[in-house]
C-alpha cells in the first residue's frame, strides 16, 4: 500500500525547513565540481542558500555536487558568528574559512531557537522573540519564528512574523517562500501562488522552497480534480507539478534534500502513470538512502501492484517492514506481494496483520477481498469488499482514486450475483 497523502506532508515540512534563502543566480547543473570546506567542527554548510551538511568532529565537508557558476557561501556554528562570502565559478578544492567567535546576545539566542526548533517548539519561539527583542532589525529571526508559528498553527503570528521580515529586507525571497507555505497549509491557493511566484522572481529564478511548494500546491489540486473525476484538470495539475518539481531538484543540485524531491517526484510520475519515471525516481532515492522505508514500500508495492520485478519487489517491501514492523501500510504491501507471488497462506497472514493495525482502509480490505476470492471463499471476499466500498465512502474526495471504487464496485456485483446463483441451485 501506498502512503502518498501522509508522506507528502512529512517531505514538505523537511524541505521547507531547509533553506536560507539568499538570492542566487540560477546556473546549470549539467557539470558540477568538488569543494572540500574547512571551517570549525560541526558547522552547517550552505550554498546558494541550500544546505549541504554540516563539517565533521574534524571540521572538515566534502561536497561533490557544487553546480558551476557562481554562488554564495555561508556557514553557521554555534557560538560562532555567520559568515557569508563569493564561493567564485573557478573555485575547487580546499575551501578554509575561519569564523569568529561571537558574543552578540541577539545572535546567540537566535542560534539556540534553532538548536531548539526540532525539540521544543514552544522554546525555540521563545528564543527568537529573545533574538528580536535583542536585535529588531533581524529578518532571519524572524523568518525562523515565522517558520515555527506556522508550524504550531498560529497562521495570524506567522504572517505577521513575515511582513516585519520583508519590511526589514526588500527582495528576501525566502520570506516570501515561507509566506507561500503558510498561505498553502491554510487553504489560500491563490495567495499561496502569488507568494511562491514572487519568491522565485526574487531570488532571480533561483527559489527551489517556492519551486517545491508550487509542487506539492497543484499536486494536491490534482488529487482533488481526481476524487471529482474531472481527469482533465486533474491531469493539467499533474503536469504543472511534476514540471515545478523537475526545476526544485535541478536547483538543489545534488544537495540532501535532493533526495527529498526526488521522492515527491516519484510520486506524481506515479499518480501519472509514468512509472518508468517513477520507478527511477525512487531508485535515485534509495541509492541515496538505501534504508528509506517509504520509498522502499512505495516501489515495492508500485512493482508488486503492476505484477513486475516480483522478487525485488518483495525484497524491498520485506526491508521496509523489518525496519518498522508495526507499519499497517507497509504489512499490507507485503501481504500484497506474497498474494502477487501465489504464496498466498503468508499474504493471509500479513493481510490479516495489516488490517488488525488500519482496518479502516479500503485497500487492505480489497486485498483481504481478493485473497479470498482466489482460495474459494467468495462470501467472504464478497463481505471484504462491501466493508472497503464502505471506507470509501467516508474517504475525503482528494485522496479517492475513482477507478479503484469502480473496480471493487464491479467485483462485489459479480460476487453477488455468483453467490445468489448458488443459493439458488442448494435450494
Amino acid at each position: 500500500m501506498k502512503q502518498g497523502g501522509k508522506l507528502l506532508v512529512v517531505l514538505s515540512i523537511a524541505l521547507f525547513c531547509a533553506c536560507v534563502g539568499m538570492a542566487q543566480p540560477a546556473t546549470s547543473v549539467g557539470a558540477v565540481r568538488t569543494i572540500t570546506i574547512s571551517s570549525e567542527p560541526n558547522t552547517k554548510v550552505f550554498i546558494g542558500g541550500i544546505l549541504y551538511g554540516k563539517t565533521s568532529k574534524d571540521g572538515i565537508l566534502e561536497i561533490k555536487t557544487v553546480a558551476v557558476g557562481p554562488h554564495i557561501l555561508t556557514l553557521r556554528s554555534d557560538g560562532y558568528k555567520e559568515k557569508s562570502q563569493p564561493l567564485p565559478a573557478t573555485a575547487r578544492g580546499e575551501i578554509k574559512v575561519p569564523l569568529v567567535k561571537t558574543t552578540d546576545e541577539s545572535e546567540l539566542a537566535f542560534q539556540e531557537a534553532e538548536r531548539l526548533l526540532s525539540r521544543d517548539r514552544e522554546k525555540a519561539i521563545a528564543a527568537y522573540q529573545k533574538a528580536i527583542k535583542l536585535r529588531p532589525n533581524y529578518p532571519e529571526a524572524f523568518v525562523g519564528l515565522a517558520r515555527a508559528q506556522a508550524d504550531d498553527l498560529d497562521v495570524e503570528g506567522a504572517l505577521k512574523s513575515i511582513k516585519a521580515a520583508r519590511r526589514l529586507r526588500t527582495g528576501y525571497a525566502e520570506a516570501s517562500a515561507v509566506e507561500g507555505r503558510i498561505h498553502k497549509d491554510n487553504a489560500e491557493e491563490e495567495q499561496a501562488i502569488a507568494a511562491f511566484k514572487r519568491a522565485i522572481a526574487e531570488g532571480k529564478g533561483f527559489q527551489p522552497e517556492a519551486y517545491t511548494g508550487l509542487g506539492l500546491l497543484y499536486k494536491e489540486k490534482a488529487e482533488t480534480f481526481g476524487g471529482a473525476s474531472d481527469f482533465a484538470n486533474e491531469s493539467a495539475n499533474y503536469v504543472e507539478a511534476a514540471k515545478n518539481l523537475k526545476i526544485a531538484l535541478k536547483q538543489l543540485s545534488g544537495a540532501p534534500d535532493a533526495v527529498v524531491i526526488y521522492q515527491l517526484l516519484g510520486l506524481v510520475y506515479e499518480r501519472q502513470k509514468k512509472y518508468d519515471q517513477a520507478e527511477d525516481s525512487f531508485r535515485k532515492v534509495l541509492s541515496a538512502d538505501p534504508q528509506n522505508t517509504a520509498a522502499l514500500n512505495y516501489l515495492g508495492y508500485m512493482l508488486a501492484d503492476r505484477n513486475v520485478k516480483l522478487e525485488e519487489a518483495f525484497g524491498m517491501i520485506k526491508r521496509a517492514v523489518d525496519l518498522d514492523p508495526a507499519n499497517g501500510a507497509y504489512l499490507d504491501s507485503l501481504g500484497w506481494a506474497y498474494f502477487r507471488l501465489g504464496k498466498y497462506d503468508l499474504a493471509e497472514e500479513n493481510l490479516t496483520k495489516a488490517s488488525q493495525h488500519i482496518g479502516s482502509d479500503p485497500t487492505v480490505q480489497d486485498h483481504l477481498g481478493d485473497l479470498y476470492q482466489k482460495t474459494g471463499r467468495l462470501k467472504l471476499a464478497a463481505a471484504h469488499w462491501e466493508r472497503a466500498l464502505n471506507e470509501w465512502n467516508k474517504t475525503v474526495s482528494a485522496e479517492l482514486d475513482p477507478n479503484d471504487v469502480a473496480k471493487v464496485q464491479k467485483k462485489l456485483e459479480s460476487a453477488k450475483v455468483k453467490l445468489a446463483k448458488e443459493d439458488s441451485s442448494n435450494k
